[in-house]
């Protein structure tokens, strides 16, 4: 049997908090507002997936830009040549910076003082005009908040058109569905590890990973349907049961069900560890994977290789609504370790 890495993860909670959130004043226009990516501020990480900024420290400023070629067949207009309309925060149709995953949340890791309105939006085109197929920049500062722990914090972003539409990309002649974006920089604070990890080590298997204090570690399940050869070892937080998030981790299942995913990370190994080479976000229209109110993220493999002659699967989730725990699980991933062995399914 060929075998075959399945890491997947639930997300229940999408954490950012959501503040006052910018509507369409008017029905969307025919218009398709959209942007190619040109380049970004920020050194690529050395798995080539990130942008990222590292040895900072809580309270750091951080300068940002984002370089993009107007492809919407319209005019851009800097935001000092729109005509102000009583009763609208800023000119219908500016070109801004937004947050996203979730869409205009406010990310817990950044400093108030990093936004210039509704603690979702960053800063908005005020330039010369950009002509269809001309090239523009953004700059920006943000701000670390405070009381930062040492950890690793992505931070999504998106160019808006406000009050008409969030913009979609652009990219080898095609325009991408959906408004989810793919663009974000990873900031680096201390070592990239929190102190307020705990270690895992299951020496049956050879593989450790780093895990919220507050988080319990349960290894010692009965074999399920998705695992039937290995133990399932979940990871579960100790308080607020309701909206919980949890972490399911299993060890070479034999099976699974229709998994559906709304986010979706490719991963390999590497050095005895793993690597996120990719990550996709399932477009808004395909609604069955958007309209239960909850966000899953599946993770599969781009190699055929095995992690320390095993299969892992993780189903990570949260419920919408308070705090963002995506950080959480890629912070589980980036700190999983393993060590060959030569357990194999029978």
């Amino acid at each position: 049997m060929k075998r075959m890495i399945k890491v997947a993860a639930w997300l229940m909670a999408a954490s950012l908090i959501f503040s006052f959130i910018l509507v369409p004043a008017k029905p969307a226009s025919a218009t398709t507002y959209k942007y190619e990516w040109v380049s970004q501020s920020g050194t690529v990480s050395p798995d080539g997936y990130a942008h990222q900024y590292t040895s900072l420290k809580a309270g750091d400023l951080i300068p940002l830009s984002l370089t993009l070629i107007n492809r919407s067949g319209t005019t851009i207009v800097g935001k000092g040549n729109l005509p102000t309309i009583p009763g609208y925060q800023v000119p219908i149709g500016v070109w801004g910076v937004g947050t996203q995953n979730p869409q205009d949340g406010s990310p817990y890791f950044l400093d108030t003082s990093s936004f210039i309105l509704n603690n979702n939006r960053f800063v908005y085109y005020d330039g010369a005009n950009v002509p269809d197929g001309g090239y523009f920049t953004l700059n920006w500062t943000v701000k670390l908040a405070d009381n930062l722990s040492d950890g690793v914090y992505d931070l999504y972003y998106r160019p808006v058109c406000e009050y008409l539409a969030w913009t979609r990309q652009y990219k080898n002649g095609h325009t991408l569905l959906g408004t989810d974006s793919d663009i974000f920089t990873r900031f680096i604070v201390g070592s990239g590890i929190s102190t307020t990890y705990k270690t895992y080590i299951n020496s049956v298997f050879g593989f450790s990973f780093q895990y919220p204090a507050n988080y319990t570690v349960r290894d010692n399940l009965p074999k399920t349907w998705v695992a039937t050869t290995g133990p399932a070892q979940p990871l579960e937080i100790s308080s607020s049961e309701s909206q919980k998030p949890g972490l399911q981790m299993y060890v070479n299942p034999d099976g699974w069900g229709p998994i559906f995913s709304d986010i979706i990370y490719k991963i390999s190994p590497q050095q005895g560890k793993i690597v996120v080479s990719e990550r996709s976000v399932v477009p808004d229209d395909e609604a069955q994977y958007n309209d239960d109110g909850k966000i899953l993220i599946t993770t599969r493999s781009d190699s055929e290789k095995s992690f320390g002659g095993n299969d892992y699967w993780f189903l990570f989730g949260f419920e919408e609504g308070t705090k963002d725990y995506e950080p959480v699980f890629k912070q589980i991933l980036a700190s999983f370790r393993y060590t060959i062995f030569t357990y194999t399914n029978q």
